[in-house]
């Protein structure tokens, strides 16, 4: 039996003319009952998940003697959903690392996969399970990219953008207030918070 990722590449899938191209096959002609054509797991039977059985009589070419018929089983894993996520905010802090990862949820049973690239081409070009780290140390505006890996089938989801803003600290402006002897005044209307 055989199984794969419904979203992996194409040279990724099983190809039966290269199984059938062995020797364990090289004095049989295989003849296909259900369906009658051989399965195309690189294109269209590869590309919709679910399990599937094929079945196919092998003809001797020695003796022309055909055997009873063989099933096999073949299952296209669907592809995750991507993980949940939320963008971050920090302040600028000196000397102040934060890893992004907080920004990530996965779902039971998967990992995730980082990446600065929404191509996945430099965080690293396979994705990174290490979660990528910000530092504080002055303002800027980043973006990361996460998948999330099934533990079970190892399929891939697609990747989610989390954006990461590291802002000053906003600066407080006090003005002065009066109150009457015997009487009460809320003092946090006399503070305003600029930009």
């Amino acid at each position: 039996d055989m199984q794969f990722c419904v979203n992996a590449a194409a040279a990724d899938k099983p190809n039966l003319n290269d199984t059938l191209a062995t020797a364990k096959f090289s004095d049989f002609d295989v003849t296909w009952v259900t369906p009658t054509a051989m399965p195309d797991l690189q294109g269209v039977d590869g590309e919709t998940a679910g399990t599937k059985t094929y079945e196919y009589t092998v003809t001797s070419k020695i003796t022309g003697c055909v055997s009873a018929a063989a099933t096999f089983d073949v299952t296209v894993l669907d592809k995750p959903v991507a993980p949940a996520v939320k963008n971050l905010d920090f302040v600028v802090t000196p000397n102040t690392t934060e890893k992004v990862e907080q920004g990530a949820t996965a779902t039971t049973d998967h990992t995730l996969t980082w990446y600065d690239k929404a191509s996945k081409d430099a965080y690293p070009a396979t994705g990174s399970s290490a979660s990528p780290t910000v530092t504080l140390d002055a303002e800027k505006k980043e973006s990361f990219w996460v998948a999330q890996i099934s533990d079970i089938g190892g399929c891939i989801s697609d990747s989610v953008r989390i954006d990461v803003t590291v802002n000053d600290a906003p600066i407080p402006t006090a003005t002065d207030g009066f109150v009457c002897l015997g009487t009460s005044m809320d003092v946090t209307s006399l503070v305003t918070i600029g930009d």
